[in-house]
């Protein structure tokens, strides 16, 4: 098999891409700061860690997450699934999503919940924050034993909806305290930055990566995208809040502010200068994971 098509769909905008595994992914990451780390993508070495870890993967958190999952599962020939349901609740189209991997033994998941919001009250009031639009649902539930029971490794993100500080503080620190007592036992927690879309994104489509990350904070201030208030000033103050929340819980941290920061390249489109097309920056947070995985793995 030299590919894999995926479908994918963002925001209303369709578009169809083909990513190829091994090496060929890497050749279309980019080069200088945005490169891959030393420790090239291998599914075998990915899949040995993640069972060495105890079981299957699962990312909670925005749209950017849903991203990374998606490109995860490329990387890794996995085989979509039905999305899930548990506890009574209805599950919108699309905001959960899972995948059989690593030869159909394990599992990789997506829940959509951009607030990391734990309790029915505080999805709701997530919810709220979209209503009216036609996309309303960005807080699924996550906070469940029967969803959490069949992972071992845990990727939350935050931060892309800019909301009061007090409150994402809130929210995130509650999913921290959550995951710590009720993931299973000798789980895998890490959480990955937020970073700002690039304005005017569809002039640079084939550009290389920006040279340093305060260039690139300085063409995103001059060029803001996303809800008004996506600065990089606004990103950078939610990644030290997580910083502080999450890795004063013990997640272990997926830098991925700076090297994505810097590429102004493979955004979908001029409608859509947040989220990136395939191949492009999520390769190289998988990458990060993979790396992130192996040195657990030495750990234990």
């Amino acid at each position: 098999m030299t590919g894999l098509l995926l479908d994918l769909t963002w925001h209303g905008l369709g578009y169809a891409t083909m990513v190829t595994p091994g090496r060929q992914l890497r050749a279309a990451i980019g080069n200088g700061a945005a490169a891959p780390p030393e420790l090239p993508f291998s599914p075998e070495v990915f899949c040995a860690n993640l069972d060495r870890l105890g079981g299957g993967l699962l990312f909670i958190g925005d749209s950017l997450s849903r991203l990374h999952a998606v490109t995860l599962a490329a990387m890794l020939n996995g085989t979509e699934t039905v999305s899930w349901k548990f506890s009574g609740d209805v599950i919108s189209d699309k905001r959960q999503d899972r995948w059989d991997i690593c030869e159909q033994r394990l599992k990789l998941g997506f829940v959509r919940n951009d607030l990391l919001a734990v309790t029915s009250a505080d999805c709701k009031a997530c919810n709220a924050i979209r209503s009216g639009r036609r996309r309303s649902h960005i807080c699924e539930p996550w906070a469940n034993s029967a969803l959490l029971k069949d992972f071992s490794v845990f990727v939350l993100n935050s931060g892309a909806h800019t909301v009061n500080e007090s409150w994402y503080e809130s929210n995130i620190r509650n999913a921290a305290k959550y995951l710590v007592v009720e993931a299973p036992h000798s789980s895998l927690l890490l959480y990955r930055d937020t970073v700002p879309g690039h304005g005017g994104c569809e002039a640079h489509f084939h550009d290389d990566p920006l040279r340093n990350v305060s260039g690139a904070e300085a063409y995103v201030k001059g060029h803001p995208w996303y809800d008004g208030g996506g600065t990089s000033q606004t990103f950078k103050r939610r990644n030290e809040l997580a910083n502080q929340v999450f890795g004063g819980s013990g997640f272990q941290h997926l830098p991925t502010y700076g090297p994505t920061l810097m590429r102004l390249d493979s955004h979908i489109s001029a409608r859509d200068c947040l989220h990136y097309c395939v191949p492009g920056p999520s390769i190289v947070w998988c990458e990060m994971l993979h790396r992130q995985m192996s040195q657990a793995k030495a750990m234990n």
